[in-house]
């Protein structure tokens, strides 16, 4: 099997280049002038990547030291275009799950090849591009130097992010990938995980935001990146422990299982956990002691978000669906814009002073009040705090309108954009289904 090691060629190859005055000598030993030898080993890279009739699986990690773990890609190249595919494809407006973006790639030399896709494909780019709510990108990359290459795996690191990169060729339709990753990312709800890796007992908590696994034995813990796969999750290094190195674990969509040879870790919710459909319904809110509103939750992103529709004919709130706790949480949001103004649905701590915040993550989550008659859900705290102007710590039990710009903030008062004429939320106390 030819395979081409990248740092070795490249090495030979400047050590040629510099060697000037020994040129005789080297035109002896080699045919090829360095730069011939370059241009063949890209042709080289190019053949291999186009020679895959279904093409490749990118397994792509994210922020400083893959803090935002993996996600993944499918690649098929012809000789100047790729077709990509992503498992966030859905999350693109009018786009299936399944679908593809075709934009051009290049292999150049950079002290060492380089894959680069230097049209904009938004799939591609969706870590890269700066936004408003990330003006520095989320730590992805479009450019990759190309370490190690063999028709069964290539090695790539992040121009920007310094990050691993993998491409392996794909056994089954790109389609057919990117919907297993899909439905994997979909059912795996493990919060906790225990068992054995060999002879090593293990436990540990999966996190499903960050994409990162960790597991802990007596003598330590690693907090490790993953990317979902149709079969389970993908590791970005292989840990050994017990005597046994893994990689890639199956997971069992019925048991919550975790396996790989003689590795088995058993998978389980908190208590208290409830699947994502449960919500779904219509309900009335109750805040301020007697105020009340018929508020609507409708399923959005499955497993991931719902949208809450009825305090206002203007907007509808975001809820988040977390797969580990099984709670929707209700977080401060942007919800329109007046003038030059941005209007944000903002957590207020009335019992803290009245302290205001609108950072993302600030809010609150729903919880099942199992003593209650009927379906009822309670608002509580979902663990974020902030401090006031007098250093006290503060959690939300109400929310209110803010308007702000660049220069200044102020309590919007408009009863336009309230309910019951007020556009503040005060004491939120509970939904109880109808």
């Amino acid at each position: 099997m030819r395979k081409i090691r990248i740092i070795a060629i490249v090495s030979t190859l400047l050590v040629v280049a510099a060697m000037s005055s020994c040129q005789k000598e080297d035109n002896m030993a080699f045919e090829k002038s360095a730069t011939e030898r370059l241009n063949d080993m890209i042709e080289d890279v190019k053949s291999i990547l186009v020679a895959e009739e279904n093409g490749w699986v990118m397994k792509c990690y994210v922020g400083s030291n893959a803090s935002s773990g993996g996600f993944v890609y499918t690649l098929k190249f012809s000789s100047s275009d790729a077709e990509v595919g992503f498992e966030y494809a859905s999350n693109f407006n009018g786009m299936e799950q399944d679908a593809t973006i075709t934009s051009l790639y290049k292999v150049t030399d950079d002290n060492g090849p380089v894959l680069s896709f230097d049209t904009y494909n938004s799939f591609i780019h969706y870590f890269s591009t700066p936004s408003s709510a990330y003006y520095q990108a989320m730590g992805g990359d479009f450019e990759f130097e190309i370490v190690d290459i063999s028709p069964d795996k290539i090695e790539m690191i992040g121009r920007r992010s310094r990050n691993q990169v993998t491409l392996e060729p794909l056994e089954m339709t790109g389609s057919e990938y990117i919907n297993g990753v899909v439905e994997m990312a979909g059912s795996f709800n493990p919060y906790y995980i225990n068992g054995k890796i060999g002879t090593e007992s293990v436990k540990g908590t999966v996190s499903y935001d960050t994409r990162h696994i960790r597991i802990s034995t007596e003598s330590g813990s690693q907090n490790i990146p993953f990317c979902f796969v149709p079969d389970g999750i993908s590791l970005y290094y292989p840990i050994e422990l017990g005597g046994v190195q893994i990689q890639e674990l199956k997971y069992d969509m019925q048991t919550m299982k975790l396996s790989a040879e003689s590795v088995e870790l058993q998978g389980a919710v908190p208590e208290g956990w409830l699947p994502y459909d449960t919500y779904a319904g219509d309900y009335t809110l109750k805040y301020a002691g007697s105020f009340t509103a018929d508020i609507t939750l409708t399923p959005a992103v499955t497993n991931s978000t719902y949208v809450l529709s009825g305090l206002n004919k203007k907007y509808t709130l975001e809820l988040k669906y977390n797969m580990q706790t099984g709670k929707l949480m209700l977080y401060s949001q942007l919800i329109g814009a007046v003038g030059d103004y941005s209007i944000y649905f903002s957590a207020w701590a009335l019992d803290c002073g009245g302290s205001i915040t609108w950072a993302p993550l600030s809010g609150m989550m729903l919880e099942k009040n199992t003593e209650a008659e009927g379906t009822v859900y309670d608002f509580v705290p979902n663990g974020y705090v902030w401090r006031n102007a007098s250093g006290t710590k503060c959690t939300p039990d109400s929310f209110i309108l803010i308007a702000s710009n660049s220069v200044e903030a102020y309590y919007y008062d408009d009863p336009a954009w309230g309910t019951n004429g007020y556009p503040q939320w005060p004491y939120i106390e509970s939904i109880t289904k109808k």
